[in-house]
C-alpha cells in the first residue's frame, strides 16, 4: 500500500521532471517516472491542487508549467536576495536541510527574474565567498526519512524503525509516537514517546527501515519541547544537572569565548590569556566529544566525574596507540 510520504516524493519528482525543459506528454512522462498513465493524471491533478499551474500545450504536445513567479521578486530588497543566494549557493551543503536541491532550484529561478544590474551585484558580492563544508549527509535518505517523520508528526501516527548507536549490525527495533523534530549540532533529531512510555531523542542519521504505521496517538498535552531540551548540551537531556568548569589555554581561548556554546555559558578571562568557561548542563555524554576535541588545550576543573571520564578515554587512546606497533611520543 502506498504511503503518503512516497506519494508526495513522487509528485515532487514529477514537478522537477516537468521543470527540466524536456518535452513530456502522458506516455513519455509515465515512462520516465516508471508509473502508469492513470497515476500520471492523478499526480497532475494533485499538482494543480497544490497551486502549480500546469497545462497541456496542444501545439508542442507536451505538459507545460507556467513560469510566472508566484510572488513578485521586486518585493525583496537587494540584501534579502543576497542573503537567500548566499544560503543556497554557498552553505547548502553545510546546513543539512532536507530537499537542499529544491532550495537551490528555487534560488536559480529567482535569479533568472532579477534585473541585470541586481544579478551582477549579487554575483560580485558572492564571488569571493566560500563556506568550508562538513561531510554531507546522504541527502536521498535524509529527504525520505524527514518527509515520513514530518507527516507522522503532523498526523500523529506511530512509526517503527531500526535504531543504532555505533553500527547497523546492532540496531534495535523501536516504536515511537513522534512529537517534534529539531536540528542541532549538524544533525536532525526526532523527539517522541517510546512504547515503553519514556520521552527520548533519536538521530535521523541512525535510523533505518522506517515505516509509518496505521496507528494514531494522542500527544501528551504537557509536553513542551523547550522544557524537555532544557539545559541539554544538544538534544539528549539525561535528567541530571552538572556544573561544568573548563579552562582553555591562550592559543584557543579567544575562539572558544567568541561562540555561545550553551545558554548558561559564563566566560572569565585570566591575565595570562587563558579563559575559564562554565556551564550548567543536563547530562555529560553530549559534551564529552566537544571537550576531547580541544586535546591538551583544555583542563577540566569540574565536575570530578567529567574529569575522570576524559582521563579514562585519553588513557585508552594512548594504550591503543602504544600497542598498535607505532612508537608513542609522550
Amino acid at each position: 500500500m502506498e504511503t503518503e510520504a512516497s506519494r508526495i516524493c513522487r509528485v515532487v519528482k514529477m514537478l522537477t521532471t516537468l521543470q527540466s525543459g524536456k518535452p513530456y506528454n502522458a506516455e513519455t512522462l509515465a515512462k520516465a517516472m516508471r508509473i502508469s498513465r492513470r497515476t500520471i493524471f492523478r499526480d497532475l491533478r494533485d499538482l494543480r491542487k497544490a497551486g502549480v499551474v500546469v497545462y497541456f500545450d496542444e501545439t508542442g504536445h507536451r505538459y507545460v508549467i507556467q513560469s510566472t513567479p508566484l510572488w513578485p521578486v521586486g518585493s525583496l530588497n537587494s540584501q534579502e536576495i543576497l542573503s537567500l543566494l548566499l544560503l543556497v549557493h554557498k552553505a547548502k551543503d553545510h546546513i543539512h536541510l532536507p530537499f537542499n536541491n529544491l532550495a537551490l532550484l528555487a534560488a536559480q529561478k529567482i535569479e533568472k527574474e532579477l534585473p541585470e544590474e541586481l544579478r551582477q551585484y549579487c554575483d560580485d558580492m558572492l564571488r569571493d565567498i566560500s563556506v568550508k563544508v562538513c561531510q554531507p549527509a546522504r541527502t536521498d535518505i535524509l529527504d525520505k526519512v524527514f518527509l515520513q517523520l514530518r507527516q507522522a508528526v503532523v498526523k500523529k501516527q506511530s512509526v517503527k524503525f531500526h535504531y543504532y548507536l555505533y553500527d547497523e549490525q546492532n540496531a534495535h527495533e523501536m516504536e515511537l509516537h513522534p512529537y517534534h523534530m529539531v536540528y542541532v549540532h549538524n544533525a536532525w533529531h526526532v523527539i517522541g514517546k517510546t512504547n515503553g512510555g519514556e520521552i527520548r531523542t533519536f538521530k535521523l542519521g541512525h535510523m533505518s527501515k522506517l515505516r509509518v504505521l496505521d496507528k494514531f496517538f494522542t500527544k501528551n498535552k504537557s509536553f513542551n519541547v523547550h522544557d524537555y531540551l532544557g539545559r541539554a548540551w544538544a538534544a539528549e537531556p539525561e535528567g541530571k544537572i552538572y556544573e561544568v568548569k573548563l579552562e582553555f589555554q591562550p592559543e584557543v581561548a579567544r575562539s572558544v569565548a567568541e561562540v555561545e556554546w550553551h545558554k548558561t555559558q559564563v566566560v572569565t578571562f585570566d591575565p595570562d590569556g587563558s579563559v575559564i568557561v562554565e556551564f550548567h548542563v543536563d547530562g555529560l555524554n553530549e559534551i564529552i566529544p566537544w571537550v576531547l576535541s580541544y586535546g591538551d588545550k583544555v583542563t577540566v576543573m569540574g565536575p570530578d566525574v567529567l574529569r575522570k571520564e576524559i582521563l579514562r578515554i585519553n588513557r585508552r587512546a594512548i594504550e591503543r596507540n602504544r600497542t598498535s606497533g607505532f612508537t608513542v611520543i609522550e
